[in-house]
């Protein structure tokens, strides 16, 4: 009886011990199209929930052929600000302003037969490559990375013997990331990384894209921007010439707005940099009418 007893109790304990076993909670981002101010907004409120839940890792999937250098950069300091050990997992491709995405994690994964790098700044100015290789070597250092690696994907004037000759910008597969120890190791999956990283019980939480996430990231695409702002200011100048508030008017009201709109939205810029650029177009007016 008293074997029975203690069996009993045993039992009982390694029962109570699986229902107690802490589940490892990951909330994965996924960084999938252009680098700008809707990536930025999804990223933000992505890692907000994960905080406010207590994750335990956040995965960020990255699959993009770059973007805007200062919505990579605002991306860049989510990542590293939050408290929460992040994992940046390079499914395909990582080109351009997404190798800065990549390279903020704590821990960096990449799947076979994928891409890092080519990220030469457009334009190509000598301040602007200056700041943007300081960016990416600064961000490498501090998460364990080879700086010279990261400047040679962005300054073609930078040779490695035996990676990249000069006048080349580099380009690494998965297993040359490897091979140099650029990446922390290669993953076919997401349960691969979480299995590298010491997790067994993983809850995952996939962060969806919200409906403001979508608007401001298609207003924020480069073609469409540049599209608003060139409707806006045709339409400013056809309302100088024509008397009344007509179409163009309303042309130039809608494309102004819908341009700031995401951007403030965002947080990439402020209402004063509006007030800014709405005094400039009170004040071309007034030149319109009194000349000197």
């Amino acid at each position: 009886m008293k074997k029975i007893i203690i069996t009993f109790l045993f039992i009982m304990f390694l029962l109570q011990g699986n229902a107690f076993a802490a589940n490892e909670t990951v909330y994965v981002i996924s960084l999938d199209s252009e680098v700008n101010a809707g990536m930025l907004n999804y990223l933000k409120h992505g890692i907000n929930e994960a905080e406010s839940n207590n994750a335990d890792l956040i995965l960020i999937q990255v699959d993009t052929l770059g973007g805007r250098i200062d919505s990579a950069e605002a991306i860049s300091r989510e990542i590293l600000g939050t408290r929460i050990r992040t994992a940046s997992f390079v499914n395909t491709k990582a080109e351009s302003a997404g190798v800065l995405l990549s390279i903020s994690a704590d821990d960096f994964y990449m799947a076979p037969a994928s891409t890092i790098g080519s990220a030469e700044p457009i334009p190509n100015s000598e301040k602007t490559l200056s700041y943007w290789r300081a960016l990416l070597e600064t961000t490498a250092e501090r998460t364990g990375r080879d700086p010279q690696l990261v400047a040679a994907m962005a300054d073609s004037s930078i040779s490695i013997d035996g990676v990249v000759d000069e006048g080349r910008l580099l380009n690494l597969t998965t297993n040359k990331a490897m091979e140099l120890e650029f990446i922390d190791g290669i993953a076919n999956s997401r349960a691969d990384i979480y299995t590298s990283l010491g997790y067994e019980n993983v809850n995952e939480v996939i962060v969806s894209k919200r409906t403001s996430d979508h608007i401001i990231g298609f207003i924020s695409f480069a073609v469409v921007s540049q599209i608003l702002l060139t409707a806006a200011f045709i339409g400013i100048v056809i309302e100088v010439i024509t008397p009344g508030l007509g179409i163009g008017g309303l042309i130039g009201i809608v494309g102004f707005a819908l341009f700031f709109a995401g951007s403030i939205l965002s947080g990439s810029t402020t209402t004063f940099a509006v007030l800014i650029f709405v005094l400039g177009i009170v004040l071309l007016t007034i030149e319109v009418f009194i000349p000197g």
